[in-house]
């Protein structure tokens, strides 16, 4: 098995755990194009900032923000918050809410420099 094809199931695998019904799961609709984006097009979105602007990434954003209380987590500002990645997936939209933070612009500046 080649390392791509190891890797490409292990993602799926990942995937599959994510899409189980749960407190932080997707919405059926998002889990659908998950699924469809890995089986059609390798598991890949084309370039980040697509994937921002896409619906997986604001429903994951929007359930990391609710869970921080819709304050950053660095000062407690409720200013400007954007949602920070602590680790980024190999496929995007493979990520769960626990990967992600909230932060505000001021401190995901910061913490991004470095």
């Amino acid at each position: 098995m080649s390392i791509e094809a190891l890797a490409a199931l292990m993602a799926t695998l990942l995937l599959a755990a994510a899409l189980i019904p749960g407190k932080n799961s997707l919405s059926w609709k998002n889990r659908l194009r998950v699924w469809g984006r890995l089986l059609f097009l390798g598991g890949r979105y084309g370039e980040y900032n697509d994937y921002l602007r896409g619906p997986v990434w604001k429903e994951l954003s929007a359930k990391a923000r609710r869970r921080d209380g819709f304050r950053c987590r660095m000062c407690n500002s409720n200013w400007n918050l954007q949602v920070h990645h602590r680790k980024y997936p190999r496929f995007w939209g493979t990520e769960s809410v626990a990967d992600l933070t909230t932060l505000c612009q001021y401190c995901h500046q910061s913490i991004s420099q470095h």
